[in-house]
């Protein structure tokens, strides 16, 4: 949901309840961003440069698998963390408010979390495992 603005969740989820007849499911997991502020962010400098040295890192570790140049998928994630933008889902309320104001009755919305295992990763609100996760099951009223 985050991929999308607050305007165009509703859109999103009219779209699929046309697609669902009554009773269809709707699974789907988003993260939870506890922020007052509903603006579209992205990586700061800092998450930027420590997610290509991560990526530089990985490739070189793995390079004869991969048959990849470390540089060059550096430079592919600087695209990445120069283009990725999100609009916060900011509560568990939010995400019920959504659904249930476009036809559909929340079945589950629970943590559906998973802790990093490498501690060594970068951190920080714009990367993927950080902050809550919501598992969403809703059915078409």
């Amino acid at each position: 949901l985050g991929q999308f603005s607050p305007d165009e969740r509703i859109r999103l989820l009219t779209k699929w309840r046309q697609l669902l007849r009554p009773g269809g499911t709707v699974i789907t997991v988003t993260r939870v961003r506890a922020t007052p502020d509903p603006a579209q962010i992205g990586f700061s400098p800092e998450q930027a440069q420590a997610l290509c040295a991560t990526v530089v890192r990985k490739v070189a570790s793995i390079q004869a698998l991969l048959h990849e140049d470390p540089a060059e998928m550096a430079h592919a994630a600087d695209i990445y963390v120069n283009k990725q933008r999100t609009w916060p889902v900011r509560s568990r309320e939010e995400i019920r408010q959504l659904f249930e104001g476009a036809g559909f009755r929340l079945d589950e919305l629970s943590d559906a979390s998973q802790t990093v295992p490498n501690q060594q990763e970068p951190k920080g609100s714009a990367f993927p495992g950080s902050g809550e996760q919501a598992r969403i099951i809703a059915t078409r009223l």
